[in-house]
C-alpha cells in the first residue's frame, strides 16, 4: 500500500520530487568534496617525486609569526626586574686599553658584572676581571706589557706580520701565574675559530695562560696559534655562553665605534688586514644577535698604537662616561 501510494505520488507530483532529489545528490557532493581535498593532504599518504614515491613528513604547519627586528646598537632591550649583567669585550687590538676606563666608570657607577667574554685583545682584560672582579688590578697587571718590551717584541711600530703570540707567555704567567679559569671569581670564556676544523670552540677551562693563546691571535699582530685566531664575530655565541651561565642582560663594549667601519684602524691602508678590520668594524655598527645593548667608545687609534695604552685608557674613560651613566640609569644603577 505504501509503494503504491508512493509511485501514485511520483506520477502526479514529478517537479516537486525531483527537485528534493537533486538537491539531495548535490548536498551530498559538497559534503565529498572538502574530504576528497584533504584526503590528498593526510598524513602518511604518499606522492609522486623525482625520484618516485615520497612519504610526507609527519607535522603541523606552525601559524606564522610576527617578524622580530634586532634593537639598533644602542637601543636598550627590556631590562629585567633584577639584571644579572653579562659583559662582551670586544676586539681592537691596543684599543682594547679602552676598555679599562670604560669598567672603570662601571665600577664608580657601581653596576655589578656576573660574567665576561672577551675577544681577541679584549680576552686579557675580561679574563683578569672575572679573575679578582678588581678594576685596579685590571689596570695593573695589562700595564705589566711594558713598552720595551712591546717594541722588543715587534708589536710597536713594526710592520712584522708574523708575531707568534707565545712570546706573551711571560705576560700571561705574570698576569695570572698557574690560575685556571675555574678557579674564577666570575664565568669566564672566550671565543677561538679553529682553521683546519672550520669550527668555533668557547674556551673556558683550563690555565689561563694555555688558554689565551688560542683567542688572542688576529692579523696584523700575530699569526694564529696552533691554527687558531680569534673569532671575532662571534658574538651570538658568546651572548648563549653568558646567558648559559646565568647572566639575563648582554652588554658589549665596543671599542670600535659605532662607525669603526669608516675609520682607518691599520696605519697601511691598503693592507689585506685594513680590509679585514673594516669589515669587522662595520660588523660591529650593525644590530647584533643575542646583544642587549652595547656602549660604543669612539676612539680613534690603529689597533697596532700599544705605545699610546695609557692615553687610549684615558680616552676610553672619557668616552664611554656618559654612554654608560645613561644606560646606566635606565637600569637603575
Amino acid at each position: 500500500m505504501g509503494i503504491g501510494n508512493f509511485s501514485f505520488l511520483l506520477k502526479k507530483n514529478k517537479k516537486p520530487i525531483l527537485l528534493v532529489l537533486n538537491f539531495l545528490v548535490l548536498a551530498g557532493c559538497q559534503h565529498m568534496r572538502p574530504q576528497e581535498e584533504e584526503g590528498g593532504a593526510r598524513e602518511g599518504t604518499k606522492t609522486e617525486g623525482p625520484s618516485g614515491a615520497v612519504q610526507p613528513p609527519r607535522y603541523e604547519v606552525p601559524a606564522p609569526q610576527p617578524s622580530v627586528t634586532e634593537p639598533p646598537p644602542t637601543q636598550t632591550s627590556p631590562i629585567p626586574a633584577i639584571p644579572k649583567i653579562g659583559l662582551i669585550l670586544g676586539p681592537g687590538g691596543a684599543r682594547a686599553y679602552g676598555h679599562i676606563g670604560a669598567l672603570q666608570n662601571l665600577v664608580r657607577l657601581k653596576v655589578p658584572v656576573y660574567a665576561t667574554v672577551g675577544i681577541e685583545w679584549g680576552a686579557p682584560v675580561a679574563a683578569l676581571l672575572s679573575s679578582k672582579g678588581q678594576v685596579y688590578d685590571v689596570e695593573w697587571q695589562m700595564f705589566k706589557l711594558k713598552d720595551e718590551e712591546l717594541a722588543k717584541k715587534s708589536l710597536i711600530g713594526s710592520n712584522n706580520k708574523g708575531n707568534d703570540v707565545t712570546q706573551l707567555r711571560d705576560f700571561f704567567q705574570s698576569a695570572f701565574g698557574h690560575q685556571r679559569v675555574e678557579e674564577f671569581r666570575h664565568p669566564f670564556a672566550c671565543p677561538a675559530y679553529n682553521i683546519a676544523k672550520n669550527q668555533v670552540y668557547m674556551m673556558s677551562r683550563g690555565q689561563v695562560e694555555q688558554l689565551l693563546p688560542y683567542c688572542l691571535p688576529y692579523p696584523p699582530l700575530f699569526k694564529p696559534y696552533n691554527r687558531n685566531v680569534s673569532a671575532v664575530r662571534e658574538l651570538k655565541m658568546a651572548a648563549d655562553y653568558l646567558r648559559s651561565q646565568g647572566a639575563n642582560y648582554i652588554v658589549l663594549v665596543n671599542v670600535l665605534g659605532k662607525d669603526g667601519g669608516k675609520r682607518a684602524l691599520v696605519k697601511d691602508t691598503d693592507s689585506a688586514e685594513a680590509v679585514m678590520w673594516s669589515e669587522i668594524g662595520s660588523y660591529y655598527a650593525k644590530p647584533l644577535p643575542g646583544v642587549d645593548a652595547v656602549i660604543p667608545v669612539e676612539l680613534d687609534y690603529p689597533v697596532t698604537e700599544f705605545d699610546k695604552r695609557r692615553e687610549i685608557m684615558q680616552k676610553g674613560a672619557e668616552l664611554s662616561k656618559k654612554p654608560i651613566e645613561t644606560w646606566a640609569r635606565k637600569l637603575g644603577f
